[in-house]
């Protein structure tokens, strides 16, 4: 991929500055430190299944470092970062310091977009909801698919345990504009994104929300919103609603080795890997950075400024 050049959706390339080309070399960080034991990154099980494994495996390659790459969620991902058990986490929610003691002293950056998305079992006859209709049915007041046009079957609603979670935090914020929102008593509620989906695919009548990064690569059927299915470009241009910054957390006297990898997923390297894997890239979602609204106070976000400049001057 040229230097100068980001992919967009149909393949063609545009004279836009791939986000966070910086002018580093990840061998010279290391040259400074014991890379002998693998850096460790946990936390949001959406961005693992969507591309950190597959930007470790490729980091790997290029540099010899290995970074071992486990799920657990958004909260685990920034509080292994804040407690010093990880290296770097993966969050899909910003972090929540003054509600949250172990989220405090964390930064970090964005490196992708994803959308919140309903996914149901593939057999599921629904094709689109509208976000009236989903809000009733993450509140419990719609029961069955034949009160939406769908088969006469019972909804099985799925969710995640505790308001703490990325899709917990970010579903109550976009989708319902409720912070506080409980789950009926009927709910079936997992710990996790992974498990969530893992039960979708097995489970007719039921639905959950989910990140679409992960959703795409899973037996789901991902449903439209108002018509308006969540691709690429239909995220990217704001289109469909539910659009969210996928971030990487790091301790702010992160190592040079951690740094070296956080530049280098920004860079167009990383964000190459990003782009192969389907989800939208820091490039692909500048201009959501002006419409989205839920960055929380949004002072230990390091690289929006510098990418609301590069917005302002595309």
């Amino acid at each position: 991929m040229n230097s100068n050049r980001c992919r967009t959706y149909t393949g063609r390339s545009q004279n836009w500055l791939l986000v966070g080309l910086m002018s580093f070399t990840p061998l010279a960080a290391h040259a400074e430190n014991d890379n002998s034991q693998p850096m460790t990154w946990r936390g949001c099980g959406i961005t693992q299944q969507a591309f950190m494994r597959s930007c470790a495996k490729a980091y790997e390659k290029e540099t010899g470092e290995q970074i071992i790459v486990s799920g657990g969620g958004a909260a685990l991902g920034i509080r292994s970062t804040a407690g010093g058990s990880a290296d770097m986490g993966g969050t899909c929610r910003y972090c929540m310091p003054g509600r949250f003691s172990n989220e405090q002293g964390v930064e970090v950056a964005i490196i992708a977009w994803d959308a919140l998305v309903a996914v149901t079992h593939p057999s599921n006859q629904t094709e689109s909801l509208t976000q009236k209709q989903l809000s009733g049915i993450l509140r419990g007041d719609i029961k069955n698919w034949k009160e939406i046009g769908g088969s006469d079957q019972r909804i099985i609603l799925v969710g995640r345990k505790g308001k703490d979670s990325g899709v917990g935090v970010m579903m109550r914020e976009l989708i319902l504009n409720d912070p506080e929102f409980n789950f009926s008593q009927d709910s079936i509620l997992l710990r996790s994104s992974r498990p969530v989906e893992l039960f979708l695919e097995r489970t007719p009548g039921a639905i959950a929300i989910t990140g679409v990064s992960s959703a795409k690569k899973r037996d789901l059927k991902i449903l439209h919103v108002d018509g308006v299915a969540p691709t690429r470009e239909n995220i990217a241009s704001g289109r469909f609603p539910y659009y969210r910054p996928l971030y990487i957390a790091h301790s702010p006297n992160a190592n040079p080795r951690t740094l070296a990898f956080i530049e280098w997923i920004q860079g167009k390297k990383g964000q190459a890997v990003i782009a192969d894997q389907g989800t939208v890239t820091l490039a692909m979602g500048l201009n959501l950075l002006s419409s989205f609204k839920h960055w929380g106070k949004g002072n230990n976000i390091t690289n929006r400024e510098r990418l609301m400049k590069l917005a302002q001057g595309r």
